[in-house]
């Protein structure tokens, strides 16, 4: 859906699991499927959560939101990953696409996405404790 978007000269077979677009054309294979990224997210989330868990108490709702939108969002990064890597080979260039971007463009996608957790989600699954003021 997205590539279309782009050029009208795309190809996308499943059977072959192949993609031209613009004369570029590209196997995408199971180790693209993003499954370690996923792998990656949940061995961070959960990290992260049991670093949190040994200094306050978490919403266990709000977690589970948390990992499940995470999930979600790195299933969305990887097609993006993909149709951008096909757009830079096809219009661009595709040792850039194949070499640069391949090898690197997940791996900033989730470390971005975690960086933003880090920031914006963590902080709101902690349940703040009261703070005793007596002295």
């Amino acid at each position: 859906y997205i590539l279309p978007l782009f050029s009208k000269m795309v190809t996308i077979d499943p059977s072959q699991l192949m993609v031209s677009m613009e004369g570029f054309t590209v196997n995408v294979g199971a180790t693209c499927s993003g499954i370690y990224s996923l792998i990656t997210f949940a061995f961070l989330f959960v990290s992260s959560i049991v670093m949190i868990k040994k200094r306050t108490d978490i919403n266990l709702i709000k977690t589970i939101i948390a990992f499940i939108i995470g999930l979600a969002t790195i299933f969305v990064l990887n097609i993006i990953r993909i149709s951008t890597i096909v757009s830079v080979g096809a219009f661009y260039s595709p040792e850039l696409a194949i070499n640069l971007f391949h090898e690197y463009l997940s791996a900033i996608f989730l470390i971005g996405l975690f960086i933003f957790y880090l920031q914006f989600i963590f902080p709101r699954i902690i349940i703040l404790q009261p703070q005793n003021n007596s002295r």
